[in-house]
């Protein structure tokens, strides 16, 4: 059976995955999801999507896919302010669950992703600082 980022580069396409805040790492090694304050209705998502993860950053040679982690908080009715900004996959990414992006905001860095393309593991959230990403 072949992979998400397999098949992407098969098809020279690009592969955009949405994934969960559950995959943020914390600075004792565990995920998020393994927090107590991650919703447990969303525990069994929160699992997968580490797995997926894992899966796709063991094969980050493999181009053709960006997977994108949102942060546990949206500001559903926010405008589109144009203020995101992408974290690399890190040691300890604690700092990213502090961000809340509007819905707007982060639909654009989806199709950014898309369309630029944007490669590997990024951490999709709120840029504070006022400055384009």
């Amino acid at each position: 059976m072949k992979s998400v980022a397999d098949l992407g580069q098969e098809l020279s396409i690009q592969v955009v995955i949405v994934g969960g805040a559950g995959t943020v790492r914390l600075p004792d090694g565990r995920r998020f999801w393994q927090s107590p304050s991650f919703p447990p209705v969303t525990l069994p998502r929160g699992r997968a999507h580490v797995l997926l993860r894992d899966h796709l950053e063991e094969r980050e040679h493999a181009y053709g896919w960006a997977y994108l982690v949102r942060p546990p908080r949206f500001d559903p009715e926010g405008p589109r302010t144009g203020h995101i900004a992408r974290w690399p996959a890190q040691f300890d990414e604690s700092d990213f669950l502090r961000s809340s992006p509007s819905y707007a905001d982060f639909a654009q860095a989806v199709r950014q992703a898309a369309l630029t393309p944007w490669q590997g593991v990024c951490l999709v959230g709120r840029n504070d600082t006022g400055q384009p990403a």
